[in-house]
């Protein structure tokens, strides 16, 4: 679906601009 495309795209743009796992980890 368009959602879950977007979705990953701003998971993969996040992970270029900002690795650092701990915020994704608090997030999830």
């Amino acid at each position: 679906m368009v959602f879950s495309f977007c979705f990953l795209l701003v998971v993969a743009v996040l992970h270029q601009f900002a690795p650092s796992r701990s915020q994704l980890q608090i997030r999830l």
